[in-house]
């Protein structure tokens, strides 16, 4: 499993990607964002792209009910949005604020009955990783000497936590699934944040059209949107140290260049367009998703369990300053073991 690879790369198995002269890592068939954070002191020992099927199902993304946008008069042009680099936490909120309703009057927001504005899984490590990526934050970053540190502990960071959790309903589930296959799929549900995973697995039969959108910017001055590449799924490049590195470079080469060219638009026809995402501007705004696949080394290692005190942050369990605290000498113990 994906999740895995941190693992893999500290024992010593893996070859180190750079040194394989047949791979071009900076190219578009590879993920360019990674070959930008995936390194370390000259060494790297993996990556992603259309070379695994499994990469159109990984990244984070923001679904939009466009039936209930419509029955809301709601008129924004989201795509549009996008192109103009103005879909940002604060439009998302625009749209979802006081959008929730208790249908039942229970006093508790269900994915099982009730509406939402905003629906999302548990506060968990995924979604706050999945958040904080798309708004331009780094987990872990690199020196020039190649000491790795923690990026998180600052004003920008807590500014997107406060962002988001403007968004975020304590919502309650039977299964964590029930957002996709329930909430949303039955139109209880304007915005949804997930994997696009989702749009072919838990919304085949949804009736309503909806729309794939980028993970939004913190604000408008973010240079570009960039998508949280989930490591748990199996979607990722690695070779052992002992393959014949001159052959299996080429046929990694070859194997990416011809699916990033002719497999991924096939996918966007067969899989999205034709049975979930309806709408011929899904196709260019999954591009932008696919062409931006971010990772950094604390996305796949948890260094002193940074992205738990994130998400308790985010629900309101601790305080951002303090729980950042609590955790810095073994974070920074752990950031120097794995270096």
């Amino acid at each position: 499993m994906s999740g895995s690879l941190g693992t893999l790369a500290t024992e010593g198995v893996l070859a180190n990607l750079l040194d394989i002269d047949a791979l071009s890592l900076d190219q578009n068939w590879w993920s360019r964002l990674m070959f930008d954070s995936m390194q370390l002191g000259g060494r790297m020992y993996y990556t992603t792209s259309d070379i695994s099927p499994c990469m159109y199902q990984m990244a984070g993304a923001y679904f939009l009910n466009t039936a209930l946008c419509e029955e809301y008069g709601i008129k924004t042009d989201f795509c549009q949005l996008v192109r103009d680099g103005r879909w940002t936490l604060d439009a998302a909120y625009e749209v979802a604020k006081d959008r929730n309703q208790d249908l039942n009057g229970d006093g508790i927001m269900h994915a099982d009955d009730d509406f939402f504005g905003f629906i999302h899984q548990s506060y968990g490590i995924t979604t706050v990783k999945s958040i904080l990526i798309g708004a331009g934050v780094d987990l872990i970053k690199r020196t020039e000497d190649n000491t790795l540190y923690s990026a998180v502990d600052n004003e920008k960071t807590l500014s997107t936590l406060e962002k988001t959790a403007r968004l975020m309903t304590d919502v309650q589930y039977v299964e964590q699934n029930d957002i996709m296959s329930k909430t949303f799929a039955e139109d209880r549900a304007l915005s949804m944040m997930h994997f696009t995973s989702s749009a072919s697995v838990y919304l085949r039969e949804m009736e309503s059209p909806y729309l794939i959108l980028p993970m939004p910017k913190a604000d408008e001055a973010q240079e570009t949107y960039r998508t949280y590449a989930n490591p748990w799924m199996d979607s990722f490049l690695a070779i052992p140290r002992t393959a014949d590195m001159d052959f299996v470079g080429f046929v990694s080469e070859v194997l990416a260049y011809y699916s990033w060219k002719h497999v991924r638009p096939l996918a966007y026809e067969l899989t999205y367009m034709t049975k979930t995402a309806r709408d011929e501007n899904s196709a260019e705004m999954l591009e932008i998703i696919f062409d931006n696949l971010y990772l950094d080394f604390g996305c796949v290692t948890d260094f002193g369990g940074q992205c738990e005190i994130l998400g308790n942050v985010l629900a309101g369990k601790t305080e951002f300053s303090s729980g950042m605290a609590s955790i810095e000498k073994r974070l920074n113990k752990e950031l120097e073991r794995f270096a």
